[in-house]
């Protein structure tokens, strides 16, 4: 681990392109097998803007199998595809909806010029208020209002202890558009609403509380809502906070390919007794033992998925694993890892810890000793899995591979145990996404120890030298 923790570094652009890539040249070499070698390429212009990275998608609709490129100079090309029909599109905001047909033969090159028109009414939009992120985890997304100052965020949020209260308590959760967006209220109107995360069923992520009970004073409760009525209340000026600007490396995206595989519909899971089942997913997990294949958390249909991206046929692409419950509840399957035999998920609202046998199809499920919307597992070298729990009363949990208990941890209580990650030596890395909690279990000591990052953080990764990598969530950094 280095120091100092979250510095701002231009160095996440490059390494962001890089990845992008590598994915894309391990796909067209695996693609390289089973393809005809035929090219789409062409042309995209615009009326009212210079094409600059524009999306353009092409979608094989025999096989459902979609490939997405950026434009480089207004000309895209999209390589080494199976001869088949496709629909290209381009995916860009305040532009009309064009698709254009393509048959495109084994081995030959078709092209298909787009030429772009504006919309009617292209929408503006102004300050974060327009972030499509703050739809997750509480975010609410919406138009500013035209009248709205677009400010930096001191002076939407202006320093006090009642902004540091909701650095530590709050950010890590909504992101800095979680309160000007809900609409500016009187103290009564913003105790009410905080409240609300104190109670069962806050309707974030699970029906447990959201804030545990004892995290936090009576005191940094008043303080937190004094703040956002003096600040948000109902005389209060609109503004919103200006989002950083988008700057596409046209260069690094022209050499980038999105391969996207349709799911199957949720209808089985629907036959299973979900009426309400939608075809939703969460975390991915590649596989290190099958080439080509990648397990899905079935979100939305109480399922794990395994999907061949080697086969090119959507009859025989995927599989599915429905997981029973006898409650009958949508179980928000979340997390999902593969080790040698097994499948483990965790779930926001079934409580359990889950096991998919890899070779004879059979699950099982583990009880988290404390309900707490499980979130992220990882896998230690002897095949205990480590997972976190994100609500207020949630802890860390660790299931032996070899008694099939759980063990439960909290290290900082009421952090929001979020991302996690197990290195080379089995040491466990945690981050909490609240209380600015960053903790490490230590195999050697048998000890936690919270290595104090100077924001909230959530995900975490490890590079090949077992260093972390943390996200600060809302703070425009990581750190290693």
């Amino acid at each position: 681990m280095t120091s100092p923790l979250f510095s701002k570094n231009s160095k996440a652009k490059v390494i962001v392109a890089l990845i992008s890539i590598a994915l894309a040249a391990g796909w067209l070499r695996a693609q390289a097998q089973t393809t005809s070698g035929a090219v789409i390429s062409g042309t995209v212009t615009s009326d009212h803007r210079r094409v600059a990275a524009f999306r353009v998608k092409a979608k094989d609709t025999m096989r459902r199998i979609a490939y997405t490129v950026y434009t480089q100079k207004g000309r895209y090309n999209i390589y080494n595809l199976p001869a088949g029909h496709y629909e290209i599109s381009v995916l860009e905001e305040g532009i009309e909806s064009v698709t254009q047909a393509v048959d495109l033969p084994a081995g030959k090159s078709v092209t298909a010029n787009l030429n772009l028109r504006a919309t009617a009414a292209a929408e503006e939009r102004v300050g974060i208020s327009g972030a499509r992120a703050q739809e997750n985890y509480g975010g609410v997304r919406g138009s500013a209002k035209a009248t709205a100052r677009i400010v930096d965020f001191d002076t939407l949020y202006p320093p006090g202890r009642g902004r540091d209260l909701i650095q530590l308590y709050c950010l890590g959760c909504h992101g800095p558009g979680g309160f000007h967006q809900r609409g500016f209220g009187n103290e009564a109107t913003w105790r009410a609403r905080v409240e609300k995360m104190f109670t069962r069923k806050s309707g974030i992520l699970t029906d447990e509380p959201m804030i545990g009970t004892g995290v936090m004073s009576e005191e940094d409760k008043n303080t937190i809502i004094k703040y956002l009525a003096d600040n948000f209340g109902p005389n209060s000026e609109s503004r919103d906070l200006a989002p950083d600007l988008i700057v596409r490396d046209e260069e690094a995206l022209s050499r980038t390919i999105f391969v996207q595989y349709d799911l199957p519909s949720p209808d089985e899971a629907r036959t299973q007794g979900l009426g309400r089942a939608q075809r939703t997913t969460h975390d991915t997990f590649p596989s290190l033992i099958t080439p080509g294949v990648v397990w899905v958390a079935g979100l939305g249909t109480n399922s794990i998925l395994r999907v061949n991206t080697r086969n090119l046929d959507p009859a025989e692409r995927n599989n599915e694993y429905f997981v029973k419950d006898p409650r009958n509840i949508m179980l928000d399957i979340h997390g999902i890892i593969e080790i040698p035999g097994r499948v483990h998920w965790t779930e926001l609202m079934g409580d359990h810890l889950g096991e998919l046998d890899t070779n004879t199809g059979e699950i099982r499920r583990y009880a988290q000793p404390t309900k707490g919307g499980g979130h992220t597992p990882r896998a230690d070298s002897k095949g205990n899995v480590w997972f976190t729990e994100v609500s207020g009363n949630g802890k860390i949990g660790r299931w032996d591979a070899q008694t099939k208990q759980i063990t439960e941890y909290d290290p900082v209580k009421g952090a929001n145990y979020y991302g996690v990650v197990v290195d080379k030596k089995d040491r466990v890395f945690v981050a909490g996404m609240t209380k600015k909690t960053f903790v490490m279990w230590d195999p050697k000591t048998q000890a936690w120890s919270n290595l104090n990052p100077p924001s909230n953080v959530r995900r975490l990764a490890l590079d090949s030298k077992d260093n972390v990598w943390a996200c600060a969530y809302g703070n425009n950094s990581y750190s290693c």
